[in-house]
């Protein structure tokens, strides 16, 4: 699904609850990108699934070799790479950061100055990288009494170029940056599909 006119420079966000959709629009938007170049894929709760990969795209295997996986324990080891691939961004046709909430809420337990601080600092170093490639993040939302608001807050949202909200009761995505606009949609084995 082509929602925002393709892969263009930049940050996209995309949030929402749990079993919405982000995973598997990160995943679909790496397919369409690696079919002809390369994608990183950064994997922070181990959401990169290969059964998934072929259910979306049986022929995936023939330009698997065109994605790379990094699998991430914390926001030090995700620095620590963004500081490495920042170098070789030139390299990359996208990349590709599910699931930044996960550690970002981890982080806040131990330390929230510290965390912004380093939250901040990745951002930056996505940013830096998003004047080359298009650079999707995908978090998750906590609940307050207005409403469900990303992890990492406005933080993450301005240093986003497009931000999405996936919602799963109707199935809709809400571009709430750079324009409000929204679609229904439906996932099937290929994807999120518009209805």
């Amino acid at each position: 699904m082509d929602f925002f006119d393709g892969a263009k420079k930049g940050i996209t966000l995309v949030y929402g609850e749990s079993a919405t959709g982000k995973t598997t629009f990160g995943l679909q938007s790496s397919l369409a990108i690696a079919k002809k170049g390369k994608v990183l894929f950064l994997d922070c709760d181990g959401s990169f699934s290969l059964d998934r990969l072929k259910k979306m795209d049986p022929d995936c295997r023939t330009y698997l070799d065109h994605f790379l996986v990094v699998n991430l324990k914390d926001l030090l080891e995700l620095d620590s790479k963004l500081e490495q691939f920042e170098k070789m961004v030139d390299k990359f046709d996208l990349v590709v950061l599910d699931n930044i909430g996960l550690y970002y809420r981890l982080g806040l337990k131990e330390n929230y100055v510290v965390t912004n601080s380093l939250i901040v600092r990745i951002l930056r170093k996505l940013r830096h990288m998003s004047e080359e490639i298009p650079i999707i993040i995908i978090s998750q939302v906590y609940e307050i009494d207005k409403g469900k608001k990303v992890l990492g807050g406005k933080m993450v949202q301005n240093f986003s170029d497009i931000v999405l909200e996936l919602n799963k009761d109707p199935r809709k995505i809400k571009m709430l940056k750079p324009e409000e606009k929204e679609i229904l949609f439906k996932i099937e084995d290929s994807g999120l599909v518009k209805i």
